[in-house]
């Protein structure tokens, strides 16, 4: 599935980090990024999670990453990396494949902006890492300013 730009988000409940609950539900009423990635303290997976945690708070602090795996190796990858962005287990990929990201049972690297609606307006799929949190911000920032 591509192409889910205006398209509503897939309702979900995953945990997060710290063993909690995190639902699509809390994303409404504010502008996100869902980013997913395919593992945990990886080399472009530790850049991106690096990259969008320089840049969490002009993100507003809403930026979620999403990956396979289990919640005890998330919670370890956020605390050894210095990561501020909260983290999602998807440890049988449910979410991604919802999402349009799982090609031949693997998680491709992509990005979503939501706005407070939940609905998606812009996408990446199969991203390069590089200056790819700076990419997604100019255009979350575009997005905001249209929509005032």
């Amino acid at each position: 599935m591509s192409g889910l730009i205006g398209e509503k988000i897939p309702q979900f409940v995953l945990k997060d980090e710290d063993g909690n609950d995190f639902s699509s539900d809390d994303l409404l009423g504010k502008y996100t990024v869902i980013y997913f990635y395919p593992k945990a303290n990886t080399p472009g997976c530790t850049l991106e999670g690096l990259d969008f945690s320089f840049l969490i708070d002009e993100f507003g602090g809403n930026v979620i990453g999403i990956s396979p795996d289990s919640c005890n190796a998330i919670s370890k990858f956020k605390s050894s990396k210095g990561l501020s962005v909260k983290l999602l287990s998807d440890p049988d990929k449910k979410i991604a494949s919802a999402f349009g990201v799982v090609e031949d049972g693997k998680l491709i690297r992509s990005t979503f902006i939501i706005d407070k609606d939940g609905r998606i307006r812009e996408e990446w799929r199969k991203v390069k890492v590089t200056n790819h949190a700076k990419e997604v911000l100019e255009k979350y920032k575009r997005i905001i300013a249209q929509d005032r």
